[in-house]
């Protein structure tokens, strides 16, 4: 369930004093590999994140079946799943954090059922590539119900579905952030504000996507599909359409209501 916890007044003043927090993977000193290391994770038999801190950087996890947990990467690494892989975060926190420095791709993976303040399913403060992939099912507190970008993130042919905050409830983009959907689809979120996207300073680019049937419960003004509060959000052959109880903010150039 939606929990509103501000105002819309109050969350433009709230953006800049965020901190958003990575808990760091368990220290511990593991034997070198060698980069192109590849290691078969079957969930839930086997522990995701025990994989996850053993893996030498740039090495590969392929995922296979349902990870329950709260996952963590801060190293350099490629997670690609298998037959519908899901990490699963058991609504009980973030469902996969990524920690600054760190580059990770993500290929054909579902992350599903977070529930944390910012960033309930995915929370990148990092480098992250989501590849043919879907953030859904999670619940934020305050920013980012599906996902909270205050890194550099880009989506490729991945959805961002169904999910809930009082700000961005499908992806929130922090000031200095970067976000980038190519042929990916932001839809039915709901936010008290930017129910698709809220831009809060960063840079927001669209290319063939779609931002659709997002909800603003915040009232008029408050932009169903992308709220973008300062920075730049751009458009390319981009659809944002029935969203609730607009579309976006007037000022973005290629969006009408």
């Amino acid at each position: 369930m939606l929990k509103m916890r501000a105002t819309r007044a109050a969350w433009r003043l709230w953006a800049p004093a965020v901190t958003v927090a990575v808990t760091a993977a368990a220290a511990g000193v593991v034997s070198a590999a060698p980069a192109s290391a590849q290691t078969i994770v079957n969930c839930p038999a086997q522990n995701l994140q025990t994989a996850i801190d053993s893996a030498a950087s740039g090495s590969m996890i392929m995922v296979v079946g349902t990870c329950v947990g709260n996952f963590t990467v801060d190293k350099d690494l490629s997670l690609v799943g298998f037959d519908g892989a899901v990490l699963d975060g058991n609504a009980a926190g973030t469902t996969l954090s990524v920690g600054a420095g760190a580059h990770v791709q993500i290929t054909a993976v579902n992350i599903t059922n977070g529930s944390a303040d910012n960033g309930a399913g995915l929370l990148n403060n990092g480098t992250v590539t989501l590849n043919s992939s879907t953030v859904r099912d999670s619940n934020a507190n305050f920013y980012g119900g599906a996902v909270l970008n205050a890194g550099t993130m880009t989506l490729n042919a991945s959805t961002v579905h169904t999910s809930t905050a009082d700000v961005g409830g499908g992806i929130a983009n922090f000031s200095g952030a970067t976000l980038t959907l190519n042929a990916s689809t932001v839809r039915n979120n709901t936010a008290l504000s930017g129910g698709g996207v809220a831009n809060l300073g960063g840079t927001v680019l669209m290319n063939y996507s779609a931002v659709t049937l997002n909800t603003s419960v915040g009232g008029a003004d408050t932009d169903g599909g992308i709220n973008n509060s300062s920075g730049s959000v751009s458009l390319l052959a981009t659809a944002v359409t029935g969203n609730t109880p607009n579309n976006c903010t007037a000022a973005i150039a290629g969006c009408t209501d």
